[in-house]
């Protein structure tokens, strides 16, 4: 999930002095947890306080905000390099320092479909399941 570069020193000012923002989120890389079209809010996250695997951020990258899932943290503190990966990318991550990560996405202002960390949707659900049983079948002829 990327936001409008029109937005970015906007968002990143606000977030830097301490106040908590709300936009429409663009694009699929967080689906379902977040759709693209979400409006999603974004609280601001002191320099000091703790992120944790399964967070979704606001970490700025390359001059752009990308709101993405913590899959890991190397380090610790102000000096940790954290592993950002959306929800829907099966391979593609992020490395961002700890000082990049402006916000934090609190759960329960994520939207109504969100999927939490460990746990799959319906749909998932039945995909993997129908992969199951189509690579069974595969094997079988």
């Amino acid at each position: 999930m990327k936001t409008n570069l029109k937005l970015t020193p906007l968002v990143v000012d606000l977030l830097r002095q301490g106040h908590a923002v709300r936009f429409r989120a663009t694009g699929q890389s967080m689906a379902p947890t977040i759709a693209d079209g979400d409006v999603i809010r974004v609280e601001p996250l002191a320099m000091d306080a703790p992120v944790s695997v399964g967070d979704v951020v606001l970490a700025l990258v390359n001059n752009r905000l990308i709101a993405h899932r913590v899959i890991g943290i190397t380090g610790g503190g102000v000096t940790a390099q954290l592993t950002l990966r959306g929800d829907a990318q099966a391979s593609v991550a992020d490395c961002v320092a700890r000082r990049d990560v402006l916000g934090r996405l609190p759960n329960n202002t994520l939207p109504p479909n969100t999927v939490r960390p460990g746990r799959r949707s319906g749909m998932a659900t039945i995909r993997a399941a129908l992969t199951h049983v189509q690579h069974r079948f595969q094997h079988m002829f």
